[in-house]
């Protein structure tokens, strides 16, 4: 045992039955006391843990009860000091901390601020505006301070400094003992309150010395003698014995944890003997990644983030999700992510995303509904058809659509809609709650306890504020009481490896300690306060801790902390930081340890290094230490243990050897299948198969890339497309082109309508721009008001190009969104096109089937002659006067007077049409109103172009470009290994199978 729990049980024995309370900072570190008390087979009866806080309470209790006062909770007094910088706010009393509070930081910057100074028995007429470095920041404290207490007093609260100020007042019972550690961290008013408590029957609890080292006790004491070697840890000359420790290193804090593992599983030591105490919060998710994945019971004093729960993550994500205007990407990554219950979440998940939803509240039921109609129209044409497997299939999915929208009505059931952009914050954070319960799944005991807390917490701040607020506002409370929330704090328990932190270790008792992140950081650099500095604490009061002194407090309570450590000791630090690819030092500590251990008072750095073993790292020392399956596989194959015998890996693993086999084809001179190549299929070729048909989008993509060809329109890969809320952008650029041509087309339509046309007129095209602008307002949501009407201008704006282009255009236009191969209610719709598609006989006399939309025929320059015109709303890049087909990725505008002379023959419109120029017009602010016309005296070329270009489909020679330029918008980079393929299907473009590829590039 060491001094306090030698000390404790004599007191036990020699006060057996009279009562007696221990003070402790918190129930959970009295009640470990007292546990390792009764594991030392020491028997105490009437003696129970109290916190300073309780005690008052009960002694003020009284009081309290008589004049009705109020305890509030945390979250209550956090809310009323937002509540109080709203109101400073508003007054323009917050000048120096405005930026802070822009932020949305400050309540949390300076609530520990206010609590120390209420603790310390400070009070708004006691400070004064020359204690700042800056009046105006003194100012904003006091009347902080001044508006806390008036606050306190209207509403009749108490907050821990009243507290202790009431039971100061009253008198003190004098009939137990109170037995009280003699470095008890105390605040000025709670250790005047415990004097004042305990002055009759105190009994001082004295701890392992840390000699040699200044520091002044919360309570006095004689010093004991010495029991431990560790006591000298800075008097290393005068120590009688030396310590049984171990110092050793890792490759970065993720190999330390590592090594604690092995070292428990090589000493096979129980995880209910071991503790690991850390030097830093950042430990704790790292621990709790590295133990759940091997399914090691651990138990945390301080609890862990909300984050790493799947309640927190689905709460969190939940909040973010209303955030962001109820964005239905957010939505799909929560069904996706195994965090949400849901039966058929992929399924869900898949149909949310096919609902076309983007964002905003309102359109969630409306499209389901309208994916649930389109569902069953198909299924009912599948049956018409005979295609009844498929027909049931759809079926099948119009039902998981039926769940989704059960699913969406209950959440928004629950979440308060904040139509005028206020919302209950009560009823908001019990709508969260609610959700949370029904679809956060829970798969461990430690889920549980972490949507508990989150239930206690929204709870607590549904009653801290009654009142309604802004979303935005509402939503930043939510996360100020959320975001620093840990949940399943918990004692050592029976059968657990225990993680403490510095300040909660002291009375945890167990056989084995580890103490890990010794690296140089540690004690800390004691940075200023941000709110008080030290020399404005120095001015306020002599009693404030001063923030310069926190390095020496932490490097004494660690050393007080070994020194009343008994049994197996090892201490670590990462001796290279991952993150920043740099070596780490070992911390001050580490170096007095050593030469404490050597009982070499001098010894130096260097001579610590040279006595330390190898940084543990990713291999374990032997296969027989591993602690997971990877840790063996690195160790046996990278320390060549297993001779690097790949066959027996292939044969172990098949998916290992065929992309081995792939790497290996892909490495080669040859073109393989696994570079694109397929067997040759007639049905894929539309000059052999009659049921397909060919647009000028998807020879341009096979132009660009055979690859990508193979995706989509082989494969058909499609990526998915997901409306993404950005809170500056309305219309992505697809959006926004296709609502240009609606505006171009509509109004083109009506001032050139053959049987009764309109005089050009610009306020008709601006009146038809604003209904349709309107109208994409109705079905896409823009973010705000502000950045719609930024669009809606700029939009108006480019209008005035598409203006001056008609005005200034040598030809008048006829015809405008001609489609052809779409079916006859589209053509009739058009009021001219062709039902099917246009036939295209090419060079070697094969036939093509294309089909497609004309933006717009104009008259020629002649009878008989037209022109045919492609809108481009983007820029002109890639647009040249010269290069006229692009060796196959500008072909449009040829297949498109095809097209046009047999729409116009077929149609009966004019028998001797023929199209004189084809191209592209580009009436946009980024276009600059340009046009690229091509003639149309070499469009033989065309069919042998497309001839060249679709032998690469007939042959199944679908290769990567090997041009990196063109990969730049591609959406199946990923799929592709960019850019390695690019720079393997330039060294294979010499290969005989390749000739159709090569072919193209005779066409610029």
């Amino acid at each position: 045992m060491n001094i306090l729990l030698k000390t404790l049980a004599q007191i036990c024995r020699t006060h057996k039955i009279q009562e007696k309370l221990l003070l402790c900072n918190t129930l959970s570190t009295g009640h470990q006391l007292l546990e390792s008390l009764s594991k030392e087979n020491v028997p105490w009866l009437n003696l129970r843990p109290v916190t300073p806080l309780e005690l008052a309470t009960e002694q003020a209790k009284p009081i309290l009860l008589t004049k009705n006062i109020t305890i509030p909770t945390e979250g209550q007094l956090l809310f009323l000091l937002e509540e109080i910088l709203q109101q400073m706010r508003a007054n323009s009393q917050l000048q120096y901390f405005a930026e802070l509070h822009n932020q949305n930081s400050l309540t949390r910057v300076l609530y520990p601020t206010i609590k120390e100074l209420r603790l310390t028995g400070i009070t708004a007429s006691q400070l004064n505006e020359s204690s700042f470095v800056d009046p105006c920041k003194g100012q904003e404290i006091i009347t902080v301070l001044t508006l806390w207490e008036e606050k306190l007093s209207s509403l009749n609260w108490a907050d821990a400094a009243t507290i202790y100020n009431i039971a100061l007042q009253t008198k003190t019972n004098s009939s137990p003992y109170y037995l009280i550690p003699e470095d008890l961290d105390l605040s000025p008013l709670e250790l005047t309150f415990v004097k004042h408590l305990t002055a009759h029957k105190q009994i001082i609890l004295p701890q392992d010395p840390v000699l040699n080292h200044a520091h002044s006790h919360t309570f006095t004491t004689p010093q004991p003698t010495p029991q431990s070697p560790l006591s000298w840890l800075f008097d290393p000359q005068n120590s009688p014995q030396t310590p049984e420790l171990t110092i050793l290193r890792a490759y970065g804090q993720t190999n330390e944890i590592r090594q604690v593992l092995r070292h428990l599983q090589q000493e096979n030591i129980p995880l209910d003997n071991a503790v690991v105490c850390h030097s830093s919060t950042k430990y704790i998710p790292l621990i709790l990644t590295i133990t759940a994945s091997q399914n090691i019971p651990v138990t945390f004093a301080e609890g862990i983030p909300l984050g790493f729960t799947r309640p927190g993550r689905f709460t969190l994500q939940l909040i973010r999700w209303i955030e962001e205007r109820y964005t239905s990407l957010i939505l799909h990554q929560l069904m996706t992510s195994g965090d949400m219950r849901l039966t058929s979440a992929t399924t869900q998940a898949r149909l949310l995303r096919q609902a076309n939803i983007g964002w905003e509240r309102s359109r969630y039921i409306p499209c389901t509904e309208s994916l649930h109609q389109s569902i069953l129209q198909k299924a009912t044409a599948a049956t018409n058809e005979g295609n009844e497997p498929y027909a049931q299939y759809l079926h099948q999915q119009a039902e998981h659509v039926s769940t989704l929208k059960q699913t969406l009505t209950q959440i928004f059931s629950h979440i308060p809609d904040a139509t005028d952009g206020n919302v209950s914050f009560p009823e908001l954070c019990r709508g969260i709650s609610q959700t949370t319960s029904t679809y956060a799944r829970i798969s461990s005991p430690t889920d549980g306890l972490a949507l508990a807390a989150i239930q206690d917490t929204l709870t607590e701040a549904a009653h801290a504020f009654s009142g309604t607020l802004p979303l935005r506002e509402a939503l930043r409370r939510l996360h100020q009481v959320l975001d620093t929330l840990h949940a399943a704090a918990s004692p050592p328990k029976p059968g657990h490896l225990h993680i403490t932190g510095l300040n909660q270790a002291v009375f945890t008792h167990r056989p084995v300690t580890f103490m890990v992140g010794l690296d140089a950081n540690f004690p800390g650099s004691g940075l200023q306060d941000p709110v008080l500095l030290d020399q404005e604490r120095e001015q306020i009061h002599p009693e404030l801790s001063l923030l310069t002194h926190e390095p020496a407090k932490r490097q004494y309570r660690l050393a007080r902390y070994l020194s009343s450590r008994r049994g197996q000791i090892i201490l670590s630090y990462p001796s290279y930081d991952t993150v920043e690819g740099r070596h780490t030092s070992p911390a001050a500590i580490l170096l007095q340890a050593h030469r404490l251990q050597i009982n070499n008072p001098t010894a130096d750095y260097s001579a610590l290094q040279e006595s330390l073993t190898t940084p543990a790292g990713f291999l374990a020392p032997s296969p027989d230490q591993f602690t997971t399956l990877e840790e063996w596989w690195l160790t046996t194959t990278l320390k060549n243990l297993s001779a690097h015998n790949i066959n027996t890996v292939t044969a172990c693993y098949p998916h290992i050897a065929s992309g081995l086999e792939a790497h290996q084809h892909r490495a080669g001179t040859d073109f393989t299948p696994y570079d694109g190549r397929v067997d040759p299929d007639l049905d894929r070729d539309p000059r052999i198969s009659q049921t397909l048909t060919l647009s000028a989008t998807q020879f341009e993509n096979l132009a660009n890339c055979p690859f990508g060809y193979f995706l989509r329109y082989v494969l058909r890969i499609q990526p998915p497309e997901d409306a993404q809320y950005d809170p500056g952008t309305w219309l992505d650029p697809l959006t926004r082109g296709s609502l240009l041509h609606d505006i171009y087309c509509t109004y083109l339509r009506q001032t050139h309508n053959l049987d009764n046309p309109q005089p050009p007129n610009k306020q008709t095209l601006l009146s038809i721009a604003e209904e349709l602008i309107n109208q994409t307002k109705q079905t896409l949501p823009p973010p705000s008001d502000m950045v719609f009407e930024h669009e809606r201008e700029e939009l108006l704006r480019g209008l005035e190009v598409f203006w001056r282009v008609e005005e200034s255009a040598q030809t008048k236009p006829a015809f405008f969104e001609v489609p052809f191969g779409f079916g006859q209610q589209e053509a009739d719709e058009a009021g001219l096109g062709l039902s099917e598609p246009v036939t295209v006989t090419l060079s070697d006399g094969k036939e093509i089937r294309i089909r497609g939309r004309i933006d717009r025929i104009d008259y020629g320059t002649a009878e008989n002659l037209y022109q045919v015109w492609d809108f481009k709303t983007g820029s002109t890049y890639g647009y040249e006067e010269q290069a006229v087909f692009k060796q196959g990725r500008q072909i449009q505008h040829a297949l498109y007077a095809f097209a046009a002379e047999a729409i116009l023959k077929q149609s009966g419109t004019d028998h001797n049409a023929k199209v004189e120029a084809s191209g592209y017009l580009f009436p946009t602010d980024k276009g600059e109103g340009q046009r690229f016309a091509r003639l149309q005296a070499n469009r033989h070329q065309i069919l042998e172009l497309l001839s060249q270009g679709l032998d690469i489909v007939a042959t199944g020679t679908f290769c990567a470009t090997d041009d990196q330029n063109r990969c730049t918008f591609c959406d199946f980079k990923i799929v592709c290994r960019y850019p390695q393929a690019s720079t393997q299907a330039k060294e294979k473009k010499e290969h005989p199978d390749l000739d159709a590829w090569r072919g193209l590039e005779d066409y610029e």
